[in-house]
């Protein structure tokens, strides 16, 4: 009977303690003003949200984006005068087709400030094949691959996913 009480003691207590916890993480997050996470609070801040894009998405040019390859890379990029963002992608990859329509949305919004090219580095591709070792050399380290490049220069980059947001804070650091 004593080992019953004790048993059951030491389960209130745990599940006590595991409701503190629980509720002390929400009363942090209910102190700190919402419980979003911090790129969350970035997309509030900057207030836009773009949908993910798809793979019918990734290889279409808008516009306001050039399309760049092995050849054209010098004279679109390096001898541009001004900010230049550069998307290294592969039309297969997942992560190239999500942040796609937040490049073409970026290469909109920055119209006439930004130039935005991107370029099919797929190594799967014999026909984009050049590009794949050109990007290789420029430092491509996966896919998608952002470069952003002010007065010929590389100045930031970044392999993988960032919100329309991060990327626009990149740009606008750039830009001052």
């Amino acid at each position: 009977m004593a080992e019953e009480k004790q048993s059951k003691t030491w389960m209130i207590v745990f599940w006590l303690v595991f409701a503190a916890a629980v509720l002390g993480g929400i009363g942090y997050f209910a102190w700190s003003g919402d419980n979003k996470t911090a790129d969350q609070n970035t997309e509030t801040a900057c207030n836009v949200k773009v949908a993910d894009g798809t793979a019918a998405d990734v290889d279409k040019y808008t516009a306001n984006e050039v399309k760049l390859t092995s050849e054209n890379f010098d004279a679109e990029v390096v001898q541009a005068k001004g900010v230049v963002l550069v998307d290294a992608y592969a039309p297969w990859c997942p992560h190239c087709q999500r942040i796609s329509t937040t490049i073409a949305k970026l290469a909109d919004d920055y119209k006439g400030r930004v130039k935005v090219g991107k370029m099919n580095a797929n190594n799967q591709d014999t026909a984009t094949k050049a590009n794949f070792d050109f990007a290789v050399a420029k430092g491509l380290q996966g896919y998608p691959t952002i470069w952003i490049y002010k007065d010929g220069q590389l100045v930031d980059s970044f392999s993988g996913e960032k919100t329309y947001c991060e990327i626009k804070a990149m740009l606008d650091k750039q830009l001052q």
